[in-house]
């Protein structure tokens, strides 16, 4: 039987247009896999399907491959809307099924229908720390994690406040300093922060944090205290985006080795500057650089060093 394409549109009272394209086959659709989704990223780790969803909330997204429509248009949310701000940083959907968007004017809750705005108020401390919302991350036990320029926020559900989690220099075992730009949790539940001064572990039970920073001379520390990207591959390695290169964390000594572009070199890093990290399903490893382009890194045979293929 051939396979045939049907297209879903569902519109909500506020403009919101969700289109996805369902691939249907007779033959297979009772066998057709789901695949799991990370609940922070949407990508690789705990599915997200079976949790109930709040009245009004969009549905998780399931698994498989969606398409737009070929000719399909977009409809803008926008400030007249009611999104905070016109420059969206950032988006996670929730295991309620809400989606959140980071502005560089403050978060946004949207339910299908409507927004619901959470900014931050100087004469409340329970409010949002800062206004420049650069990462969303909801953890496998639904916590949600805002990092700000001014630290880090966990928001509380019952009460709409939030914690906060930021430097302090009385206190050495808080958040190191300066605006929080990625935040990860492991296969082993840990939390990382990526700060733009250095990289974080949050102790969540005794709620301190143990820091890894660049250390001027010492080629086994972070490679440079801007921190942009945090992912952790199929063996268990934690990878570290920095400014000043990749960086693979080894857990058992608590050190780094870094790769870094070298000039002379043409397969080693293009640029620096690390802004994203992702390994697909073959096992390759994709970086993203600001100015160098992409990159594509995979297991060298036998060495177990790393190499970057040509395209």
């Amino acid at each position: 039987m051939p396979t045939r394409y049907r297209t879903v549109v569902l519109v909500s009272k506020s403009k919101w247009v969700l289109v996805s394209t369902v691939l249907t086959c007779c033959a297979i659709l009772a066998s057709l896999p789901t695949l799991p989704l990370d609940a922070g990223t949407g990508v690789g780790r705990g599915a997200l399907a079976g949790d109930a969803l709040h009245p009004g909330a969009l549905p998780p997204p399931q698994g498989g491959t969606l398409a737009p429509e070929p000719g399909g248009t977009f409809e803008r949310l926008s400030i007249a809307d009611g999104l905070s701000q016109s420059v969206v940083t950032t988006i996670v959907q929730d295991q309620q099924g809400f989606v959140w968007f980071g502005t560089q004017g403050g978060l946004n809750r949207y339910d299908g229908y409507q927004f619901t705005v959470y900014k931050h108020d100087p004469d409340d401390p329970a409010t949002l720390s800062g206004n420049q919302v650069n990462v969303i991350y909801a953890d496998r036990h639904g916590e949600l994690w805002i990092g700000t320029g001014r630290g880090l926020d966990r928001f509380d559900r019952a009460t709409g406040t939030f914690a906060h989690y930021q430097h302090s220099l009385d206190d050495p075992q808080s958040l190191s300093v300066g605006a929080v730009r990625a935040v990860y949790e492991d296969g082993m539940g840990t939390l990382w922060i990526g700060t733009t001064g250095g990289l974080n572990r949050l102790d969540r039970t005794a709620q301190t944090f143990t820091h890894y920073q660049h250390t001027p001379g010492d080629p086994t520390t972070l490679s440079s205290d801007a921190v942009w990207a945090i992912h952790e591959d199929e063996s268990g390695e934690l990878w570290i985006g920095t400014n000043a290169g990749l960086n693979r964390f080894d857990r058992r000594t608590e050190t780094f080795a870094s790769f870094q572009h070298d000039p002379d070199e043409p397969s080693s890093l293009s640029d620096n500057r690390v802004r994203v990290i992702f390994q697909d399903r073959q096992g390759v490893m994709w970086i993203g650089t600001d100015g160098g382009g992409l990159e594509r890194l995979v297991p060298s045979t036998g060495s177990g060093r790393w190499r970057r293929p040509s395209w």
